[in-house]
């Protein structure tokens, strides 16, 4: 599962196939398939374990099982592409590599 996060607003939405948006507009992504995403530049994506989440949330009644795993998503991985003004591809080491 991936969630944005503005760093403006510090607003969380959970991406979707719809193109979803901060409170404030200024952070955007969408699903352009069940893995893959495309966000916008000044986006963090969050993600979460799906199975880790899962069995969180079954043990919900008994706060000393609860251990979901999350991080925040480094963009130079392969699922997300950053779209900018100069067009949409990845990031790595600082350095933008447009798609092709």
């Amino acid at each position: 599962m991936k969630l944005l996060y503005c760093q403006k607003c510090q607003d969380v939405r959970k991406l979707g196939n719809e193109k979803t948006f901060c409170k404030c507009g200024d952070v955007w992504g969408q699903y352009t398939d069940n893995i893959n995403a495309i966000v916008s530049e000044n986006c963090l994506v969050i993600g979460i374990g799906n199975a880790s989440f899962q069995e969180s949330y079954k043990s919900r009644d008994d706060i000393s099982k609860i251990n979901m795993k999350a991080w925040i998503m480094p963009t130079y991985v392969s699922s997300i592409k950053v779209a900018t003004e100069s067009g949409i591809g990845t990031f790595h080491n600082g350095n933008m590599r447009n798609s092709k």
